[in-house]
């Protein structure tokens, strides 16, 4: 989704919710400490690549070039409104000597530098690299992201995103197909989880920005930091609104060992509630303070 303000995740904010209600380390009908780990990585390291996703599509947005305007010098600097932008990141803006108004072609570097600090306390490194080929709202059009020594509070992602604009999209209700290959997140220990993911991704763009909506559907699967593999499915659309770090409403189930744990995010209220359920114990609880 597309909120000014990214909320900050951590493992122990998440940790802190799931240790009033872990009961047991050995019941398979029970929500385990090493479940709540678990779940706690998953949103952890999943939230961090659609921010990555949300900067990259707000650094293509702050240029007219990427949406058929005229070709523009290469190597421009642009300016982007969005707070986690904060002082010394560079956007530059390179169109390809093949670009043309009806299909933009070039690059967008998001440079954080040695780091930057917003305003919620997350800090920032390194590079994001945004491909992007055709005009960002017509079906067809692709943008491609990577990363060079990139990290959000010391996480380091890796991986290719590929976001394409599906068909039956419009301006006013745009669809993308997006493809995680080669997914990665490097934590400070030096453990690490990986991550491959297929979701579509609808924008409902209102009249008012302020009530744009994101609906997700789609998959994911990796290992986590012990190496044991897990599956990530959407059952119940997941629908984003702007300025809800969380889904508000959407069920997805998270799998590992054969254990399924369902994740539910609520009646579309912005109230960060979520209710996990494994086997006949279900627990609900607020996530996050900011």
């Amino acid at each position: 989704m597309k909120p000014n303000k990214f909320l900050k995740i951590t493992s122990l904010s998440l940790l802190v919710f799931f240790s009033a209600f872990v009961i047991s380390c050995n019941d398979e009908n029970r929500l385990t400490l090493k479940d709540s780990q678990d779940i706690a990585e998953d949103a952890l390291t999943d939230s961090y690549f659609e921010d990555a996703d949300d900067m990259s599509s707000l650094a293509l947005q702050s240029d007219a070039a990427t949406a058929g305007g005229a070709t523009s010098p290469s190597n421009r600097q642009i300016s982007v409104s969005d707070t986690r932008f904060c002082a010394g990141v560079v956007v530059t803006i390179t169109m390809s000597p093949n670009s043309t108004p009806a299909v933009p072609v070039g690059t967008i570097t998001i440079d954080f530098g040695a780091g930057c600090t917003d305003p919620r306390g997350n800090v920032r490194t390194g590079i994001i690299t945004v491909s992007f080929n055709g005009r960002r709202f017509q079906p067809g059009s692709t943008v491609i992201w990577t990363t060079s020594d990139y990290t959000v509070n010391g996480i380091q992602l890796e991986g290719t995103r590929t976001l394409t604009n599906i068909t039956g999209s419009t301006e006013e209700s745009p669809k993308f197909q997006i493809e995680l290959e080669g997914g990665k997140a490097t934590f400070p220990d030096e453990t690490v989880a990986t991550r491959e993911a297929s979701f579509t991704r609808e924008w409902i763009r209102a009249a008012n920005p302020v009530n744009d909506e994101m609906r997700l559907n789609g998959n994911a699967s990796g290992t986590n930091r012990t190496g044991i593999a897990y599956t990530m499915n959407i059952q119940e659309t997941l629908v984003f609104k702007r300025g809800c770090g969380f889904p508000v409403s959407g069920v997805k189930i998270y799998t590992k060992e054969a254990k399924e744990i369902t994740i539910d995010y609520g009646d579309g209220t912005c109230d960060r509630q979520v209710t996990y359920t494994v086997g006949d114990q279900s627990i609900t609880t607020n996530v996050g303070n900011n």
